[in-house]
């Protein structure tokens, strides 16, 4: 299928190019797009920062370029401008507004059926492209009423819609609407259909012009010498009711004319992306309300809601984001919003280019609003391509490993695919990833030999001896074991299961998988400091057991992030640390005693592990701490006492080993936290049929972790049982 994208922050060129289609995830739909709507304040903005050179993307988003610089502190220069040159590279999917035809839905979905028409809403989901797999709560049906290019308006009038909402208008309340884009001509006849009197505000005649036809009383141009007089006329010298802001612009000028123009007590609603200086004096002698809205309204970057399709109780949330999005169709198909006006210019999705070029050219007067893409009709019956060859197909060749990789994300593009590319003997045969266009970004970026967004089609490979899962915490478990059940060989990210019923799922898959490499992503016993300290430790240890204390400065992560919601940061992270301390110790983990200080899910963790030969460990897990602190101080800092001396590691660069008075040092050039030896070993594996690291340890590593979360619970010492050795 065809999709629209700009190549990469770091290019300027916008392509429409052939990826594979999406499959069917969780609960929603797969959508044959009959059109799909060009938001021109949104996705120029998008284009803009694409084209801007290096240091002018710096200096427009500074917050940026201090997150770099801290990540530079932590795992080096070289590691950051790898990661950071990987991220800019990455194609960006354009547009967030389509409808179209039902090719495919869940069960669950008695409103879709196949052959449905619908409209869909989502900047990961809706976008230009000839398919599009759209979450059940970000797609609703399309009125009979309207046609595809009307649907097509759907987000941006579910984002005027919640705006109107917030701004709580009355009958016969005026209100003032600054900026007449796309998004203010909508508001406009929102505001008109609940009863308000609305009053536009832009700097272009022909937006002006248009609101004019479209049924607004009045509407001023922003330069006019008698505008704050002209409307304080209109609204019996007391200002407007509401204001409601829905220019785009770095300028702080429409947060100063709302306070000038909005009543005493009245409201401002800040819709578009403006500057926020806002004049205190004007706000708070009128005693204003100044509101930000979030876009499409409740629902709107809540991952539960978006993605997994939970909903809200109406009794509490009446007008969520899908309400929003049907109650602006039924408007507009009852004719209270007028939509075929606003459709300026229609292109052809191939023909995508030309209609971004007329979007971006400056010199085009007057600019057009509404900019629609059509796509071709689709027969339902129709197969849809999920696989996209890149490469001529061959066998690997004698000796070498045919290795596919599911998960197309930064962590796999940043680091592990340049270290995968380097192996000799490796064959770089599919990848697989939900997002076709990052699917083919990553197989054209390692030379593979397919790309896909069904990794069946890696399992079904015949080529393909072995399988990396890098994907999202949650679905580890069940993609180890279908590997392991097709006869691969697996490589499988940090945490192997998030939950006991998963590491018993992954138990009895490995049992069953004789003769298959299994690994997991504890990548620091791999690191050549810890490698040298173990060597030191052989040498001094005997028979003593080690105290080993090993402090951790995580940092925050934002309560909604994912990793909270697939088993949280002590499953996900944490156990690196459990890990590491059984590589260093030769010992099994046999006890745990967990206390947390703090709420939510960031809070400061302080573990005391037992191993079976007597050693102990004490691990601390910040995650209180600011980024740019724990930058200053480091991550992680380790101490490891045995009898006689102790030896010291800061960040995988420093090690320091002190006996009889005398300190040895060793220092790196750069943080290595055993990335690249990891993936040798995993290789290396492969090929002699030795295993890299004991199942037993991984195992045990994960049982670990949820110990943890159960002496936290139980605020006393949990045994940990060694999982039946498979």
């Amino acid at each position: 299928m065809r999709q629209v994208f700009q190549k990469s922050y770091l290019s300027k060129a916008l392509c429409v190019e052939e990826v594979p289609a999406p499959v069917l995830q969780g609960i929603g739909a797969l959508v044959q797009n009959a059109a799909s709507l060009i938001s021109p304040g949104t996705e120029r903005a998008t284009v803009s920062f694409a084209r801007k050179g290096l240091i002018a993307k710096a200096q427009s988003q500074p917050e940026r370029l201090q997150l770099l610089l801290r990540k530079m502190k932590q795992v080096g220069v070289a590691n950051t401008l790898q990661l950071a040159k990987c991220k800019l590279e990455t194609p960006i999917p354009l547009g967030y507004s389509t409808a179209g035809i039902v090719l495919q839905a869940s069960p669950d979905l008695p409103d879709m059926p196949i052959g449905a028409r619908v409209a869909c809403a989502g900047s990961q989901y809706a976008n230009h492209a000839e398919v599009v797999y759209i979450p059940k709560n970000l797609c609703v049906p399309l009125p009979d009423a309207l046609s595809f290019e009307e649907g097509s308006f759907v987000a941006p009038g579910a984002i005027a819609l919640h705006g109107v909402r917030l701004a709580k208008i009355g009958l016969g309340e005026t209100v003032l609407i600054i900026g007449l884009g796309l998004i203010g001509q909508l508001t406009a006849q929102l505001v008109a259909a609940h009863g308000g009197i609305p009053i536009g505000i832009d700097l272009d005649p022909h937006r002006l012009e248009l609101a004019s036809k479209l049924g607004m009383a009045h509407a001023f141009h922003r330069g006019q010498a008698n505008l704050e007089a002209a409307i304080l006329q209109l609204t019996q010298n007391r200002g407007a009711d509401s204001v409601l802001i829905t220019a785009a612009t770095p300028s702080s000028d429409p947060i100063y004319l709302a306070g000038e123009l909005c009543r005493e007590k009245g409201r401002v609603v800040v819709v578009g992306d403006v500057g926020m200086q806002v004049p205190r004096s004007i706000y708070y002698h009128k005693e204003i309300s100044l509101v930000v809205s979030r876009s499409y309204g409740p629902g709107r970057y809540d991952e539960n809601y978006e993605t997994r399709g939970q909903e809200y109780p109406a009794a509490y949330v009446r007008w969520s984001e899908r309400d929003n999005m049907a109650a602006f169709l039924r408007l507009a198909a009852e004719g209270k919003i007028q939509l075929q006006p606003l459709i300026e210019r229609r292109y052809p999705v191939a023909e995508a280019v030309q209609a971004y070029d007329l979007l971006m050219d400056s010199s085009v007067k007057p600019q057009p609003l509404g900019i629609v893409l059509t796509y071709p009709a689709h027969r339902a019956d129709a197969p849809v391509a999920h696989k996209l060859p890149l490469r001529q197909d061959g066998k690997p060749l004698a000796g070498d490993i045919g290795l596919s990789l599911i998960g197309a994300g930064n962590f796999l593009n940043g680091t592990l695919l340049p270290l995968l590319k380097r192996q000799p003997h490796l064959s770089l045969r599919g990848v697989a990833s939900r997002s076709g266009l990052n699917s083919k970004n990553t197989g054209l970026s390692g030379s593979f030999s397919f790309c896909s967004t069904d990794y069946q089609d890696l399992l079904d490979d015949p080529h393909t001896q072995a399988i990396l899962i890098a994907t999202r915490h949650d679905s580890h478990a069940n993609l180890l074991c279908q590997a392991l059940q097709a006869g691969k060989h697996a490589f499988v990210e940090k945490p192997m299961a998030i939950n006991r019923k998963q590491l018993q799922q992954c138990t009895q898959a490995i049992r069953q998988a004789s003769g298959l490499q299994v690994m997991t992503g504890f990548n620091r016993r791999f690191a050549p400091l810890s490698q040298e300290l173990k060597k030191q430790i052989h040498r001094q240890k005997g028979d003593c057991p080690l105290t080993i204390h090993y402090r951790v400065l995580a940092g925050f992560i934002p309560e909604d992030h994912w990793v909270h919601q697939d088993g949280g940061r002590i499953v996900g992270e944490l156990c690196h640390f459990i890990d590491w301390c059984q590589f260093i110790t030769d010992e099994a983990p046999k006890s745990v005693y967990a206390h947390a200080t703090g709420t939510g899910h960031n809070r400061d963790i302080s573990i005391q592990l037992a191993l079976s030969g007597g050693s102990i460990a004490q691990i601390e897990y910040a995650m209180r701490i600011d980024p740019a602190s724990a930058a200053a101080l480091g991550k992680e800092k380790i101490e490891v006492l045995g009898a006689g001396w102790v030896a010291e590691m800061h960040d995988f660069t420093t090690l320091r080993l002190t006996r009889n008075g005398k300190t040895e040092t060793r220092r790196l050039s750069r943080p290595d936290k055993g990335h690249s030896a990891e993936i040798q070993a995993f290789v290396a594996a492969l090929q002699s049929g030795k295993s890299a690291m004991p199942i037993e340890s991984i195992l045990l590593t994960t049982e670990t972790t949820f110990a943890i979360l159960d002496s936290l619970q139980s605020k006393q010492p949990e045994p940990i049982h060694l999982p039946e050795n498979p």
